[in-house]
């Protein structure tokens, strides 16, 4: 039986390496079910959360020394999100909440897949499903959005706004949400829900077995999603190329560009064709990662009236299909000439969930670990071949069960904590300052949940200056 699963997270941190999910809300609904649950998730000790300005975000009222830890979380995250047969669907998930919840499962050695997703289920952002009926369907969306539309964190938070209500569950206010969606353009809805796979959007650009060898084969769509770097986030493209690295990012041509150098065989650089930001708007190639779950539909959809709102040539996209179905140079060159050289990744292990999937003899030492002990750890980690799983295992003894290693590894990690809020200047005047300012906002909000966690959690780190 299918079931559809809704979810939501309160997030921490400066980036999704280094941050951590902190509430966790789901909602798993089938013909005859639904089970609503709502987890707290205990702040990791190496979290970085500014001492001051706490009651200005979403923390304000959250208990950070409340809740599991990101290890046992982990563990029920990753259920979940491989349970055969599901359709995952959060808000704003792709832009931010999906790679917090992804890098936790990394830090914590799941055996979710670290470059992709996973190949039986399904996955929906309702950002990216209103984006696509504001500007394809909009006689039949109804809801004010205004600029929102062009930013996923102005999108969620207008949508959740709009549909509060008593129950602090956020995934049943998507619920609501998704149900309203599918009252007014259920065929859109319906499209979208088939087609919430990376898998299936390969196919609806009409790449083979994944893979594009000509152009011929190529198909035109429209396609909408944030990181499309446009004023609007959405476009008529063609595929070019997928990434030899990354099967899931496609190379898309911008049909509403100049594609004359593109199409050249003698420019020299295709890496400097590559748009990188909304205003490069001459750039024709777009990257896009399916796993992101971009909206991608037939460039039918877009009805003449469509057209002309979005200020799309239709003349001018159909002449530059041509142009490309012609290039046959072009998509040969594309198969042995990577379009972007190798990105470097930061050396810090927590950074490295893309240097690739584990192999099948990592993967099953990850199944021993999990099924074992925290005290059998030390004996089996050194039989990874994989150095990410080696470091990674240590870390989470160290903020679970820092007792299993030896002293140097724990002064190592307690200067680490230290020096994550004081830098390598961890003098009893720097500490001092810190708590000072966690305490200032306890006392500007008069106790609220929030800052008086953190300025506990902070003395318990810190110690007195």
């Amino acid at each position: 039986m299918k079931m559809l699963h809704f979810y939501d997270a309160l997030t921490a941190g400066a980036n999704s390496p280094e941050g951590q999910v902190l509430r966790f809300d789901s909602a798993c609904l089938t013909e005859d079910s639904e089970a609503v649950n709502s987890t707290f998730i205990q702040a990791r000790d190496d979290l970085f959360i500014e001492p001051a300005g706490i009651e200005y975000t979403d923390l304000y009222d959250h208990p950070l020394d409340q809740g599991i830890s990101e290890y046992e979380w982990s563990r029920q995250a990753e259920s979940l999100f491989l349970r055969p047969h599901t359709v995952h669907i959060g808000l704003g998930s792709s832009s931010e909440i999906d790679s917090y919840i992804r890098n936790a499962l990394y830090r914590s050695l799941s055996l979710y897949p670290n470059t992709c997703l996973p190949r039986h289920n399904q996955f929906l952002d309702i950002a990216t499903l209103v984006r696509a009926i504001h500007y394809l369907r909009p006689e039949v969306f109804g809801w004010d959005i205004g600029a929102a539309v062009k930013k996923d964190a102005l999108l969620r938070d207008r949508l959740l706004r709009m549909h509060e209500f008593e129950d602090e569950n956020r995934a049943r206010q998507l619920v609501k949400i998704f149900a309203h969606l599918d009252s007014v353009a259920h065929d859109f809805i319906s499209f979208a829900v088939r087609n919430a796979a990376p898998d299936r959007l390969k196919d609806l650009l009409g790449l083979e077995n994944g893979a594009l060898s000509d152009m011929t084969s190529a198909n035109p769509c429209v396609v909408t999603h944030q990181s499309i770097p446009n004023e609007r986030h959405l476009g008529a493209f063609m595929p070019i190329a997928v990434d030899i690295s990354y099967p899931d990012i496609v190379y898309l041509a911008d049909l509403s560009c100049d594609l004359s150098g593109l199409c050249d065989p003698d420019t020299p650089a295709l890496d400097n064709l590559v748009r990188r930001r909304p205003d490069q708007f001459m750039a024709p190639i777009v990257r896009v990662n399916l796993s992101r779950l971009p909206f991608i539909a037939p460039l039918a959809t877009v009805r003449p009236a469509d057209a002309q709102r979005l200020s799309l040539d239709i003349g001018k996209i159909n002449d530059n299909i041509a142009l490309l179905r012609a290039a046959d140079q072009m998509a040969m060159r594309l198969l042995d000439e990577p379009i972007i050289g190798d990105t470097r990744m930061p050396a810090d292990v927590d950074y490295r969930m893309l240097a690739g999937e584990y192999h099948v003899a990592d993967m099953n030492l990850i199944k021993r670990l999990h099924a074992s002990d925290f005290s059998r750890w030390p004996e089996l980690l050194p039989e990874a071949h994989d150095n990410r799983i080696l470091e990674l295992g240590r870390r989470v003894l160290l903020r679970n069960r820092p007792d299993l290693l030896n002293d140097s590894d724990q002064r190592l990690w307690d200067r680490k904590l230290k020096g994550i809020y004081c830098g390598t200047n961890v003098t009893p005047d720097r500490v001092e300052s810190i708590l000072k300012a966690a305490e200032d906002s306890v006392k500007a909000t008069l106790g609220m949940k929030g800052p008086v966690s953190h300025a506990n959690r902070l003395r318990r780190l810190l110690g007195s200056p």
